[in-house]
């Protein structure tokens, strides 16, 4: 067995070195990190089979060696589908795989089949900024239609007719479509399944938006079963087979609505906190859906868990107080803060820009919402 990781993930690579498996990463940016890989490819993904064998040729890989292709991320999920067709290895159908990134293709088709969500429009085929308003209301929300994490959105109070357009002439170029705003509570759930067959769900709840994620949601149980009978109708409505699938959801006042759905493991150490909050090593987990190994269905809540995404804004630091109050905090279980007076802070262009991260777990979810509070108050980063 021969394993390509496309794109770095940790825990993807430290649970194939736990196995002792012997797997190849691919990556498109340089690799600091320690790992095990018997080969490590640095650059571009392939973008056509001719493309990928020179690659392998490169590196004196044998293309026949490789039996599985595993994508942890979402830049390399299409390049991921491409390379297990050229492999002729077990894969889901391309067109899946497309649904589950193109956003404009997944919302046309999801919405065909009666799954809530709020409007949308392909601004290429919008007339005029009446017709856009008209069709979406304001405020609305520009987004690109490959891309997650925040990158690419961008919130519209009003728009002109002037810069509407050049986004109509930007559309193609950048991959852009337009949605109506909303106004709600957002959250994920992140599921596995095997055989069509969902093995595993956990809800998220975004309790700071790009910054604390809540595992799992501490919901009353009519909405929990609201939110796991929207999961399981976008999945059946998939035909999802394997894999494990990341929904982002609302709540809003008029009900749940749909966000958008990906086929590969969430970001914003979510699979951390599912392990905190399950006792289970996720990872590992996913590993063995994606090596077609039977998985275990029962799993029990352990305690609550959060992780807390530190990204301050942009400028030079001044000063940090509370820091090593915060850090000390009963549900603290792993402090990695970054930050320094006189450090430069780049613009966050998404939620995978952070300047370090705490995990935190407590078996009192009050206690554990408490405590994010406490960091959100009492964390003080001063820019000059």
């Amino acid at each position: 067995m021969k394993v390509l990781v496309m794109g770095l993930r940790q825990g993807l690579c430290r649970a194939l070195e736990q196995r002792s498996l012997d797997y190849i990463l691919w990556s498109p940016k340089p690799v600091k990190s320690t790992l095990k890989a018997s080969c490590i490819i640095e650059g571009p993904f392939a973008k056509d089979e001719e493309e990928f064998n020179k690659t392998l040729e490169k590196y004196n890989l044998n293309k026949e060696d490789i039996t599985h292709v595993i994508a942890g991320s979402e830049e390399p999920v299409v390049y991921s589908s491409l390379i297990r067709k050229w492999l002729k290895i077990k894969r889901n159908p391309h067109s899946l795989i497309l649904k589950c990134t193109d956003k404009l293709t997944m919302k046309k088709y999801l919405s065909e089949k009666g799954i809530k969500m709020t409007p949308f429009v392909d601004i290429k085929k919008c007339a005029s900024r009446e017709e856009l308003i008209d069709q979406l209301g304001l405020p609305l929300v520009i987004k690109a239609r490959n891309s997650s994490g925040g990158r690419g959105v961008e919130f519209l109070e009003d728009i002109s007719e002037s810069y509407f357009n050049q986004l109509k002439k930007e559309a193609r170029r950048l991959d852009l479509y337009c949605e109506g705003a909303i106004k709600g509570s957002e959250g994920s759930i992140e599921s596995f399944i095997q055989d069509h067959e969902i093995t595993f769900t956990n809800i998220t709840q975004y309790y700071v938006i790009g910054h604390c994620n809540l595992i799992p949601a501490p919901y009353d149980e009519d909405l929990r079963n609201k939110l796991l009978s929207l999961n399981r109708s976008v999945i059946s409505s998939l035909n999802i087979k394997w894999g494990m699938t990341h929904l982002e959801y609302y709540v809003t006042e008029d009900g749940i609505l749909f966000g958008e759905v990906a086929l590969r493991p969430p970001g914003g150490h979510i699979m951390d906190c599912m392990d905190l909050s399950y006792g289970e090593k996720f990872w590992d987990y996913f590993l063995s859906i994606e090596l077609h190994e039977k998985v275990s269905k029962s799993f029990s809540l352990k305690e609550y868990s959060a992780a807390f995404i530190f990204h301050p804004g942009d400028g030079k630091v001044k000063k940090i107080e509370g820091e090593q109050r915060v850090k000390k905090l009963e549900s603290i279980h792993k402090w990695r803060f970054k930050l320094k007076a006189g450090d430069r802070v780049s613009k966050r262009e998404g939620v995978g820009n952070d300047t370090g991260y705490a995990l935190l777990k407590n078996a009192d979810p009050d206690k554990l919402i408490d405590q994010i509070d406490q960091i959100r108050e009492e964390l003080i980063i001063e820019f000059e």
